[in-house]
């Protein structure tokens, strides 16, 4: 469904050789995102949802970007242990 929204790069690996790999605009990898229906990938999500909402309240407002700190971190699965 998504071949035609990526292109095939060749990149280089660790290894030195050139291996094709998937690359995408930051429009389509949220598309895919979205379209995840795994209960897994619901909190990345709603972080996602979140961090856009901010980002938008901060174009409208730009003294909020101010106050914030510039890093936006994923939130941290609990560890078991």
């Amino acid at each position: 469904m998504w071949k035609n929204y990526y292109l095939q790069l060749k990149l280089p690996s660790s290894d030195g050789k050139n291996y094709e790999t998937n690359a995408a605009n930051t429009e389509t990898v949220f598309r895919i995102i979205q379209s995840i229906p795994s209960p897994k990938a619901e909190p990345f999500k709603r972080w996602l949802a979140k961090v856009g909402y901010e980002r938008v309240q901060e174009i409208e407002d730009p003294e909020l970007a101010t106050n914030k700190p510039s890093l936006r971190r994923l939130p941290v699965a609990e560890s078991p242990l």
